[in-house]
């Protein structure tokens, strides 16, 4: 079957509708009701994909100091909280790479430092302690372990295989962190710290048009299939029947 058998049987064409207005008005409908859907059909899947085609990449963290002259979208970051180790942070709908990371809890590390040398706190109490080859305390030390601490001081030495002077340095540790976070300078300090405006980040979006080429090539065909079946149901199917009742059977000369 030949292209132009297949369109005689898929077009209605007919001797009677020459030069007739409404047939004309007929195919002016149709084509322009047809153009109508394919736009909607296509609007409606870029509206779909359009957030897929985009990536976005932090350009500037809350606590670096361009950040106010930063071109782009703001959002919040919050941990991710995926298990119980969990470090990773999300901000906005990205969550951020290693690289990334590395960056955010570098700036989040210099600040807390910053505000901790400011609170005049930096070695007035453990500076004492310094002199304890403490192995097990190491220097990231908080009341939070203090309740570990007096654990271990509770067991003998055999148990903890810990030296007397290892044991003397930990008790020191303990008591000046508890005066330590008694003085009122720590309140400070504490409050400075939940008061950093840490978690904001300004991020740039950039389009990835080899996806979006890709996408409108496999999802406009979806589209073509319906204009397509849109133009066959109302020329062949409607229009034919409807010539049909108006004039009869086609001629086999026609």
């Amino acid at each position: 079957m030949n292209m132009k058998k297949l369109l005689r049987i898929l077009f209605v064409k007919r001797e009677e509708t020459k030069n007739k207005w409404w047939d004309r008005l007929f195919h002016v409908l149709l084509g322009g009701t047809s153009i109508l859907l394919l736009l909607l059909a296509i609007f409606l899947t870029l509206e779909s994909t359009n957030n897929a085609w985009v990536s976005y990449r932090p350009v500037a963290f809350s606590l670096e100091p361009n950040y106010e002259q930063a071109q782009g979208k703001e959002v919040l970051c919050e941990p991710t909280l995926e298990s119980w180790n969990d470090k990773g942070v999300k901000c906005g709908e990205v969550i951020l790479s290693d690289q990334e990371l590395a960056r955010y809890y570098a700036l989040r590390e210099t600040a807390s430092e910053r505000l901790w040398k400011q609170s005049g706190l930096d070695g007035k109490y453990v500076a004492d302690c310094a002199k304890f080859p403490l192995k097990a305390a190491g220097s990231n030390i908080t009341l939070q372990k203090i309740a570990a601490f007096d654990q271990i001081l509770g067991q003998d030495s055999a148990t903890t295989q810990m030296s007397a002077e290892e044991r003397a340095g930990l008790a020191c540790w303990k008591n000046n962190l508890i005066a330590e976070h008694a003085d009122p300078a720590y309140s400070a300090y504490q409050t400075a710290l939940d008061n950093l405006n840490d978690n904001k980040v300004k991020l740039v979006g950039s389009t990835n048009f080899g996806l979006v080429f890709d996408d409108i090539a496999s999802w406009t065909l979806i589209p073509i299939l319906v204009v397509l079946l849109w133009v066959l149901f109302w020329s062949s199917v409607v229009y034919r029947a409807t010539l049909y009742v108006i004039y009869g059977k086609k001629a086999k000369n026609s």
